[in-house]
């Protein structure tokens, strides 16, 4: 098993720009630098709230195109509405 991750501190208007082209670079550009890879590749992106800690993290899901809270039931209940998140209000 290989893990490696990513953090950065992404403007909310950027947010899925950054989760795309990280799950692609990660997922499928690099068999082109390591084909030999015979396992299938994966990414789980997360997300905290603005403002918030690692603490806060949260799994994200893509949903017509977007990122969303995998949660967002427990994403409101504890931070509020999730739109809040995309404006960067």
């Amino acid at each position: 098993e290989i893990h490696d991750s990513i953090n950065k501190d992404t403007h909310p208007a950027e947010r899925d720009d950054v989760f795309h082209a990280a799950t692609d670079i990660m997922t499928r550009r690099v068999l082109k630098w390591a084909p030999w890879f015979n396992v299938p590749l994966i990414a789980e992106p997360e997300a905290c709230p603005i403002d918030g800690s690692w603490l806060d993290k949260h799994a994200m899901k893509e949903s017509n195109g977007v990122f969303v809270p995998a949660n967002m039931e427990k994403w409101v209940k504890r931070h509020g509405d999730w739109t809040q998140q995309i404006m960067g209000a």
